[in-house]
């Protein structure tokens, strides 16, 4: 593909500007990014980008092209990537605040959805996948715990460090998404998964990751979705086939299990590290009275 270095430059200012200016997430300025290498490619190609040829004509067309290809929650996505390139040429002057402002809003409901998550008996016998006699089942088994008990998205836990973990007070340090950060109970079982897992399992390796390969060469697992396939390999063995399969269903597991022992859903929002109550408030949609299983806290010394 010919490289077009004029677009190469407003790209590399612009994910500048998310990464510094705006504090974006590697992979939401990686879509971001993505997206507008694709608008700008196929508007402008081999010649020079100029700002100023960028129309509303342009930028509804290739709006209306993208219903030919995806789904309206990702055409969400896009336009909202699309609209804060323009916001950022308005910024910086290139660009007139109406041509920003044209880009319509697509059509989307929140909480549409029922939240897939698993049961109580379905929660034990996945976790029973994890051979505790091998180092991978040690290391699995914390992950899953992780992931079940306090709801981390996937990337938070390939994320965690051993700094994160406070021991002495019993807490968990999680800088989120969005660079946000936030402070856990650490409950009893994810405590003593974690401790055994890092004393007697983690092998040496100088990163402070605290997951990483168990087979050398020592390494970081690699990303989030390396969290997912764990997650996914762990429901095939189970023999469970739910409608969601990656990390985000012990997820919502997590969330169901806080909600069932009582906790508002301000309190849901605040261990899940959401932004708005809105996000959170798709669990009004289920009832939870069925799942009680109270957490017992990380013995402090």
């Amino acid at each position: 593909m010919h490289v077009n270095k004029s677009i190469e430059a407003i790209i590399q200012a612009y994910e500048k500007y998310l990464d510094e200016d705006k504090g974006l997430s590697a992979s939401t300025i990686l879509r971001n990014k993505n997206v507008i290498y694709d608008f700008l490619y196929k508007q402008f190609g081999k010649n020079p980008f100029v700002p100023k040829k960028i129309t509303q004509n342009i930028i509804l067309t290739y709006i209306i092209k993208l219903k030919e290809h995806y789904k309206s929650k990702s055409i969400q996505v896009m336009v909202s990537a699309l609209r804060s390139f323009l916001r950022y040429l308005v910024m910086i002057g290139k660009i007139r605040i109406e041509i920003a402002n044209c880009i319509p809003s697509v059509p989307g409901w929140r909480a549409t959805h029922l939240p897939v998550f698993l049961v109580k008996s379905e929660s034990k016998k996945l976790l029973k996948t994890c051979d505790l006699r091998t180092q991978k089942g040690r290391r699995n088994y914390a992950i899953l715990l992780l992931l079940m008990r306090l709801g981390l998205r996937a990337s938070e836990v390939l994320n965690l460090t051993l700094d994160d973990i406070n021991w002495d007070l019993g807490e968990l340090n999680i800088n989120g998404k969005g660079r946000k950060h936030r402070v856990l109970p650490l409950p009893s079982d994810v405590g003593s998964a974690l401790a055994f897992y890092i004393r007697y399992v983690r092998p040496p390796y100088l990163d402070r990751q605290v997951f990483i390969r168990i087979q050398s060469p020592y390494k970081c697992l690699g990303d989030a979705s390396t969290i997912s396939t764990i997650v996914r390999r762990a429901l095939i063995a189970a023999k469970l086939n739910p409608q969601q399969k990656g990390a985000h269903l012990l997820r919502y597991t997590a969330a169901m299990n806080t909600l069932s022992n009582g906790a508002t859903l301000f309190e849901v929002g605040e261990l899940l590290g959401h932004c708005s109550i809105d996000t959170t408030a798709i669990y009004t949609k289920i009832d939870v009275a069925a799942l009680r299983e109270l957490a017992k806290p990380w013995p402090i010394k």
